[in-house]
């Protein structure tokens, strides 16, 4: 995980969040009233990029499926909470069957 949660974010609230290569984005801590297409469009690559790199690892170091709940679920009616979900459970099905596979042929 390259970010790191400053503060939990709530149903009006995005967490409070700082990556450690793209530093603060630009909706980290900002009301729901807020957001604008721009942001929700950045935390849509938020979440695809850090929900797969989260999922990616915990896939190939044989850690459970177990998501990440960084957005309340009720945060912007759900969608960032459901789109995170969605990316992190497809990433990791398909780094575990890509690993498994791999590893089963290196048996054989």
């Amino acid at each position: 995980m390259t970010f790191t949660i400053i503060q939990e974010g709530n149903a009006h609230i995005a967490p409070e969040v700082h990556d450690a290569v793209l530093g603060t984005p630009c909706w980290s801590g900002m009301n729901d009233v807020c957001f604008d297409e721009p942001m929700k469009e950045a935390l849509r690559k938020f979440i695809s990029n850090q929900a797969a790199n989260i999922a990616y690892m915990d896939a190939i170091c044989g850690r459970d499926m177990l998501p990440l709940p960084l957005f309340d679920v009720s945060f912007l009616d759900g969608w960032p909470h459901l789109f995170w979900n969605a990316v992190y459970e497809n990433t990791f099905n398909n780094a575990k069957e890509s690993h498994d596979s791999v590893c089963i042929t290196q048996i054989e």
